[in-house]
Order: C-alpha cells, then sequence, then structure tokens
C-alpha cells in the first residue's frame, strides 16, 4: 500500500460538537466581543490569548451562560442557540477551572468536589454516603498526580494544590469541554508540567479543552490551534505547524516587539536589606542569607513547599524569625508584628490575595488605605 492510499484510509477530523458564530456583546462605551467564531471538535486544545481586556473574560462567561451575547449563535450538537443558561452549559458537558478559587476551606477534597452531588445513603434519611464519595473521587485526583488524598481539609492545602482540586472537580462532571482559565498562573514549574501531562491525557480521551493562558510557552506546548484576540476582534487563528511566542505577541499587540529590556546600571551601595542566618518556624535548622540593594529586583525562586512564602512572612513579621538577623538600611530590626513592618518601610503583596491582601466588602479607597489608618 502507499503512502497517499493509507493517508485515504485514515479518518478525517471530527465534526465540531460545538460551534460559536457572529459572537457579539458591547457595554456602554465598549465592544467587548465583535464577530466572534469558534469551532470546537472532541479531543482538541485550542489556546485562547490576548491581552488584558481583549474578550477573553466575556468569551468564557458567554460559553458558561453567565452572558447572554448580543447577537450570534451557540451551535451545540447541531441544535443552535441565542444564548446558554449555567445549566444548559453544564447540561452540555462544559466544565471550567476558573483562575478564581471557589473551594470551601472548612470541607475537604471530596466534598468540595462533590459539593451538591453528594453521594446518598439511608433511603428518605438522605445521608452523605462518605466512603463512596471518597471512592469516587480518589481516581481524579490519582490521574492529576496529586500529593494529596480525598480526605485532605482543603484548608490544610497549598494554593497550587487547591487548583488541583478545582481541576477535579471539573473532570468530576462528565464533559466533553473542559475550559482551563489561567490554570498554571499559581502553580511552579513541577506542576505546571503536571497539568500539561493531565492536558494531553485529556485529549486522549477525546475531552476537547480551551487552555486560557498569558504564559505563552506554555500555549505552544500544548495546544493544536490558537486564537488570538485584540479589543474585542478575533485577529488571529493560528494552525499546530504555525503556533510559535513571537506570531501570538505580534497579533496580540498588533505590531512587532524588538525593544528588550536592559535593567539600569547604578552603582551597588550598602545593601537596602540583608539576612544573615535566618532561620523560619517552618525550615528552623535551614538558616538563610541574602542581600537586596536599592534599585534591585531580587528573585525568591523554589518548587511548593520550599520557603518562599514562610521566608517573606517571617522578613514582614508575620511569623516570628527563630534565628540570625536582618538589617534594613544598615540598621539591625527585628520586627514584632507586620504594623512593624510598614512603618519602616516595608510592605507584602501576599500570595492569597483574596484571602490575605484585600477585605473584599470594603471599597477600593478603604482597601489602598489599610496600611496607613492613622494618617
Amino acid at each position: 500500500m502507499t503512502a497517499a492510499a493509507a493517508t485515504a484510509d485514515l479518518p478525517g477530523p471530527a465534526e465540531p460538537f460545538l460551534r460559536l458564530t457572529g459572537i457579539a456583546k458591547s457595554y456602554p462605551g465598549v465592544q467587548a466581543l465583535a464577530g466572534f467564531d469558534l469551532d470546537v471538535r472532541p479531543g482538541e486544545v485550542i489556546g485562547l490569548v490576548g491581552e488584558n481586556g481583549a474578550g477573553k473574560s466575556t468569551f468564557l462567561k458567554i460559553l458558561g451562560g453567565v452572558v447572554q451575547p448580543d447577537r450570534g449563535s451557540i451551535e451545540i450538537d447541531g441544535v443552535a442557540y441565542d444564548g446558554l443558561t449555567v445549566g444548559g452549559s453544564i447540561r452540555a458537558g462544559i466544565a471550567f477551572v476558573h483562575q478564581e478559587l471557589n473551594l470551601f476551606g472548612n470541607l475537604d477534597v471530596a466534598a468540595n468536589i462533590y459539593i451538591g452531588r453528594e453521594p446518598r445513603k439511608g433511603g428518605w434519611l438522605q445521608l452523605v454516603d462518605e466512603e463512596r464519595l471518597r471512592r469516587t473521587v480518589q481516581p481524579f485526583l490519582d490521574r492529576l498526580g496529586a500529593s494529596f488524598s480525598a480526605t485532605t481539609p482543603v484548608a490544610d492545602l497549598s494554593l497550587a494544590q487547591q487548583q488541583m482540586v478545582e481541576i477535579a472537580k471539573a473532570l468530576s462532571f462528565d464533559s466533553r469541554l473542559v475550559i482551563l482559565d489561567e490554570p498554571t498562573s499559581s502553580l511552579p514549574i513541577a506542576e505546571t508540567e503536571k497539568l500539561l501531562d493531565v492536558i494531553a491525557g485529556l485529549k486522549r480521551d477525546g475531552i476537547a479543552v480551551i487552555f486560557v493562558s498569558h504564559r505563552l510557552t506554555e500555549v505552544v506546548q500544548a495546544c493544536d490551534r490558537v486564537i488570538v484576540l485584540r479589543d474585542g476582534r478575533q485577529v488571529g487563528t493560528l494552525s499546530r505547524e504555525e503556533i510559535s511566542h513571537d506570531t501570538m505577541v505580534k497579533l496580540m499587540v498588533g505590531r512587532d516587539l524588538k525593544v528588550a529590556y536592559a535593567p539600569p546600571r547604578t552603582a551597588r551601595g550598602e545593601a537596602a536589606l540583608a539576612l544573615r542566618g535566618v532561620r523560619t518556624p517552618t525550615y528552623p535548622f535551614e538558616a538563610v542569607d541574602l542581600e537586596l540593594h536599592g534599585g534591585e529586583i531580587l528573585g525568591l525562586a523554589g518548587l511548593v513547599g520550599a520557603g518562599r512564602t514562610e521566608l517573606a512572612r517571617a522578613i514582614f513579621g508575620i511569623d516570628r524569625i527563630e534565628g540570625g538577623a536582618m538589617t534594613l538600611g544598615g540598621q539591625s530590626v527585628r520586627f514584632r508584628s507586620s504594623a512593624d513592618a510598614v512603618q519602616a518601610g516595608v510592605f507584602l503583596v501576599p500570595e492569597d490575595r483574596k484571602g490575605a491582601g484585600i477585605l473584599l466588602d470594603l471599597p477600593i479607597t478603604e482597601n489602598i488605605s489599610l496600611p496607613s489608618l492613622p494618617a
């Protein structure tokens, strides 16, 4: 048999089960989406990229049934709809993994994954069948390579691990399309590689994936096709062979970027911050030395659990320093609280912005002024 004959016998691309045509949405003074088209086929990984404000979130809300389009149609298995409801989106097999975590810290992993859908026992008593629930959840965690079990309290998990729970929750639905909205934004490299393996596994199982990310290297690795949005408009569709970092950036911003950042050259004076043998409560037998000079940006790198967050908390006075010395501007300091750090001009943008960085019930003005209440 010739190569041409063999190719002729191969099945063609699967028909799209989801098709969006001419989707448009505007808000007062803003055209959020203008004429968006998309076909989704089983087992296809589609990248969705664009700068902030390009229209990605609006598209996701329309597909999830949260927002109704002004015009256009959504076709599922050949049936056309003017828009979807949240329930209709779920019934169509569309599952979301949102960038914003939506978990209950007081419940374990299994309860979070099947919240509202728990298996029952006891007849009319309708008791939650805990054993069956955890038995059902564990395979999803194993599939993700999670290091925690179905009985682990969510409050005990890191942000990266909580992201894994969100992904397992999406997999627990009988999904044909899983939408990953910035799923790696809080994941270090090791966990990101695991997630890319999970995406490849979903593809092998015939599940389509829409992968939204600002990390273009991951888009290049994972996607079969990329849709590029700019100012609410679809400005390009790249096939697997056309996907590259430079091509995506050019479409996203509308021009070639040839300016490379060059850090300013300044004379290094005395260290603005210096740690000598500093030990944290998490790693009381491991000493850390570092110096940070004026005008420098110092990176702290490491896997989940390496101690980066713990060191930042100790410097900021949230956790006590077990040993060693810290100097600020050449003066020895030991912050007993975060208020001491703020008074000395040291500030912390925490890892968990929502849980530890802001008060959601207060307006922006009051949140910004929190560090300087006496003023």
